[in-house]
């Protein structure tokens, strides 16, 4: 199934939330150019990678979504904690424009990473986004 992002009228290797982040390997993934060792080392620099790892803390499990903590293997042997958000959300209207095959809206990854840039870009503080992906199930299923 095709993931999530458009790229209509952009080139396929630009970030689709105006982050500034650049395209992993597996076209689902979009990851800040200055963590994008930090990720690989860990091996989460790709979209399956980091939905499923448990190599953290689970700070928040609900039915639709996962807050985690994880902490990377740095620069200099300094430890990075970063955070994930794992969203995976299945509705009566994903399920529906899935089966009709119409594209879904915007995944909460790509709202999140979009609202975190033109923050950014208007000077409020806000936590850094490492990386972001998305991607479509053909059952509904929106991660």
């Amino acid at each position: 199934m095709p993931a999530l992002i458009s790229t209509t009228g952009k080139p396929p290797w630009t970030d689709p939330a105006g982050a500034g982040l650049c395209p992993a390997g597996d076209g689902r993934t979009w990851i800040d150019r200055r963590f994008l060792s930090v990720l690989e080392e860990a091996g989460l620099d790709r979209f399956e990678a980091l939905m499923g790892t448990v190599a953290g803390q689970c700070w928040r499990a609900l039915p639709d979504r996962e807050n985690w903590r994880l902490e990377l293997a740095g620069p200099g042997g300094r430890t990075i904690a970063v955070h994930l958000k794992k969203h995976h959300v299945r509705t009566w209207l994903s399920r529906i424009r899935a089966r009709l095959r119409l594209p879904p809206p915007p995944s909460a990854a790509l709202v999140e990473a979009r609202n975190t840039a033109r923050l950014t870009a208007e000077g409020l503080p806000v936590m850094h986004l490492v990386a972001y992906g998305e991607k479509s199930h053909a059952d509904g299923l929106v991660e």
